[in-house]
């Protein structure tokens, strides 16, 4: 249907373009004006072939902003937990004009054109034999009973049938019906019209097809009739044969209903009116001729060959999608300057400048960036003493304070850290104890007496029930205390093992499954690296069974997966060729998506096209593999970008739709996909298919509401501030 809508859109344009030459120049000759409604014709009938195999060059219909996104820019940002975003929420569509679905639209279109094309192909036939049954007479033209008109039937050598009638005729008034018919044989009028209905049952839903087959048997009728009148017949009683003709029809009741036939469509009144007019019709000049040729036909030319770009605007003032990514990124350059420049200061203080920052520092204790300069500056020095001199006194006078300067390690200080002990057990105990200070009491007691920072945990638990950190609090502690104990466990290593193994608390098991996966999962025992990745997926399955639909557990899921998945791609990446023939076909769509983000990743995009076509061939054919979602999804992102920069904008929107329409995966399910090419394409005025995208993945990933808001502005006009690049599963760097 996208086809089909541009072509009349096309044809509208070339239509406008003709008739305004022929107004401009004042053609007034049927013959030449049908003649240019004839290069109207033979536009539509190839605008389909063009729009499909044709050269696509774009004309833009309205202008695409100044400043279009890249396809490949994206700035490093940090992702929010998907934990703490709202929870998925049913699709609820914007207020758009609904349209109805595509395939029924050209259900319905299909159904009008060969409701048509089966009336035409009836008709051609009944031509035929019409003309096989028709009787040849001496004069050399034919005549039946069957038609009460002269008509001329045939394409490529037609025929004039008369009716039986004919004998009784004057043979002036048969001379001149003669004279109009053979005309029309040598103008070839049967198959310009036959060509006509073709085109009306083509774009039977245009009005320009419908207005466009009258036109042409109107001007075809005129132009016979100039003929008659230029070949000596007088213009009043060549008159009067039209209306004998007329009489004729209105006593058989009808003329002959029959395709490529040439037989007097034209509107009476207006022919005799014309014949009539004592003003003759002036012959066109060879000049004025030469230029509506030269006008007409770049204008037939361009708009058939060219598709038509149409653009949609953003509301005014609004920001395009790349000054929006310039403007992150010129945040968090300030961002790094910034640090770098705190970091060349810390270097830099002296040891008399530092005892008067920390003075200062004691009088505004929330001045961050003072702060965060003093703790480096200790830290570069190593300056343990005057470090944990400003821990403890943030411990004693600020324990609730809004920035934080970290704990004492008890390997190099153990008395700062029996003293900051003391202090933190003795702040819990006071009234009005935030579940903050808990939480930070605890996190210093990790360092030497974990139990009796799992105490603490409890007790805040205990005194604040409804705070939602303390899944994460006790999931980071259950963490630390399974990655650093020593082979054999300690007792309350084991201790918290067999709790977690009984636990039905979700959120704790998740949390503690996700503080396990940093660093591949990877916990130091013995001075070896020990894999805790099964010990993670043990936890995270517990939850599942516990609750099925946790999204958390669910994310987890997928990063345990990142980590199985890169291990598996560098197993296949060190095989030999030889190896690789033997693969099952699980590793090899996984091998062809790797090579695939890696070709794209290093500006190989030829090779990533390849890739993408290999394995939506490969992955159709596998549909229950674990990756068929996520290299579905891949490979129709990396063909929209590569349409988008060879300028084919249409092939890049159908991409991201067919994308869209990937059953997605546990990866896309927590919006771990490239947002780069939505992002050029409503740069590039594609807004409509960016805001359907966004509305057909709402339900796909865990940031429904968010993709809702985002669609619903993007229709509106609005371009929102949208995270520019999400990392894809098995990436082993950005962007993929």
């Amino acid at each position: 249907m996208d086809v089909l809508w541009d072509c009349s859109i096309r044809a509208v344009f070339i239509a406008a373009a003709v008739a305004a030459v022929i107004g401009g120049l004042r053609i007034r000759g049927a013959r030449e004006r049908h003649v240019a409604w004839c290069g109207v014709l033979a536009a539509m009938l190839l605008l389909p072939a063009f729009s499909s195999w044709g050269p696509k060059p774009a004309i833009k219909i309205l202008p695409a902003v100044t400043e279009a996104s890249p396809i490949d820019s994206w700035i490093p940002v940090v992702l929010q937990n998907p934990e703490s975003l709202p929870p998925p929420a049913p699709i609820q569509q914007p207020s758009v004009p609904a349209t109805p679905p595509l395939d029924l639209l050209f259900t319905a279109y299909l159904g009008g054109a060969g409701l048509l094309l089966i009336r035409l192909l009836l008709g051609t036939i009944r031509a035929a034999g019409f003309r096989r049954r028709a009787s040849m007479e001496q004069e050399g033209f034919l005549s039946s009973a069957e038609c009460a008109c002269p008509v001329t039937v045939g394409w490529l050598s037609p025929s004039i049938v008369l009716p039986m009638s004919w004998k009784e005729w004057p043979s002036d008034e048969l001379n001149a019906v003669l004279a109009h018919e053979r005309e029309h044989a040598r103008r070839r009028d049967p198959l310009v019209q036959w060509l006509a209905a073709l085109n009306r049952c083509v774009f039977w839903f245009h009005p320009l097809a419908w207005w466009l087959e009258g036109k042409l048997a109107m001007l075809a009728e005129e132009a016979c009739d100039a003929a008659v009148v230029a070949n000596g017949h007088d213009p009043r009683d060549y008159s009067e044969y039209l209306l004998n003709q007329a009489r004729a029809i209105q006593r058989a009741g009808s003329r002959v209903g029959l395709h490529g036939t040439a037989m007097g469509r034209g509107a009476l009144q207006q022919r005799i009116q014309r014949l009539l007019d004592s003003r003759p019709v002036p012959e066109v000049s060879r000049k004025r001729a030469i230029l509506a040729v030269t006008l007409c036909s770049p204008a037939i030319v361009v708009f058939t060959a060219c598709q038509l770009d149409r653009v949609e605007k953003a509301a005014p003032g609004q920001p395009t999608m790349n000054e929006l990514m310039h403007r992150r990124a010129d945040e968090n350059k300030q961002q790094m300057d910034k640090q770098n420049a705190m970091v060349a200061r810390a270097r830099a203080i002296t040891p008399e400048e530092a005892k008067s920052m920390a003075a200062k520092l004691k009088e505004n204790p929330d001045d961050a960036d003072t702060q965060w300069t003093l703790i480096r500056h200790y830290e570069f020095r190593q300056n343990v003493k005057d470090l944990d001199a400003l821990h403890l006194w943030y411990i004693e006078h600020r324990p609730d304070s809004k920035i934080w300067t970290g704990n004492i390690n008890p390997q190099w200080d153990r008395a700062g850290y029996d003293r900051g002990k003391a202090l933190w057990l003795a702040n819990i105990k006071r009234p009005g104890a935030t579940p903050q200070m808990y939480q930070r009491a605890a996190d210093f007691l990790e360092g030497a007496d974990r139990p009796l920072a799992e105490s603490v945990l409890r007790m805040g638990r205990k005194a604040y029930p409804n705070d939602s950190r303390w899944a994460s609090s006790f999931g980071r502690h259950y963490a630390q205390t399974l990655i650093g104990s020593d082979e054999p466990l300690t007792p309350y290593a084991q201790r918290v093992r067999a709790q977690l193994d009984e636990s039905t608390d979700v959120l704790v098991l998740v949390n503690t499954a996700e503080y396990l996966l940093p660093r591949g999962a990877m916990g130091r025992r013995d001075g070896k690296y020990v894999d805790l990745t099964p010990l993670a997926r043990r936890y995270v399955d517990h939850a599942l069974s516990i609750q099925p639909d946790s999204e958390m557990a669910k994310r987890v899921q997928s990063g345990l997966a990142q980590i199985e998945q890169t291990k598996r791609v560098q197993r296949l990446l060190g095989m030999a060729s030889v190896d690789l023939a033997t693969i099952g076909d699980g590793d090899r769509m996984l091998l062809t998506l790797t090579r695939m983000r890696m070709a794209w990743r290093q500006a190989h995009p030829d090779e990533s096209a390849a890739n993408a076509h290999e394995l939506l061939d490969f992955a159709s054919h596998h549909q229950s593999d674990p990756l068929y979602g996520d290299a579905m999804f891949e490979a129709h992102i990396v063909l929209g970008k590569m349409a988008l920069r060879r300028g084919d904008r249409k092939v890049a929107a159908r991409d991201l739709m067919a994308a869209a329409d990937t059953p997605g995966s546990v990866g896309i399910r927590q919006g771990q996909f490239d947002m780069n090419l939505p992002r050029a394409l409503i740069d590039r005025g594609d807004r409509r298919t960016v805001a359907e995208f966004f509305e057909r993945m709402a339900s796909k990933t865990v940031r429904t509401q968010q993709f809702q808001e985002w669609a619903a502005q993007i229709r509106k006009g609005i371009n929102p501030d949208q995270i520019p690049t999400f990392s894809m599963p098995g990436c082993t760097q950005d962007p993929c």
